[in-house]
């Protein structure tokens, strides 16, 4: 089957990463898998396209650190 109709099973802490100019991916289906994931939270970069973590590597780590200190 298709993992997207599998990912309602994940229960541990989890960030959904998007970018508003990914061509490839678009942002949308992030919200999709983020409605999917109790307690999924969702950052959608508005500068960056596919390959956010090379294209804007720092703003990319802080969404990331911001989401895992608290943890």
């Amino acid at each position: 089957g298709d993992v997207f109709d599998q990912i309602h099973k994940i229960r541990v802490p989890t960030l959904v990463t998007a970018s508003k100019r990914d061509l490839i991916v678009g942002w949308r289906q992030a919200i999709e898998q983020q409605s999917r994931i109790a307690g999924a939270k969702l950052v959608v970069m508005e500068e960056t396209g596919h390959v956010a973590l090379v294209e804007k590597p720092e703003e990319f780590t802080g969404i990331c650190l911001d989401f895992l200190r608290p943890l």
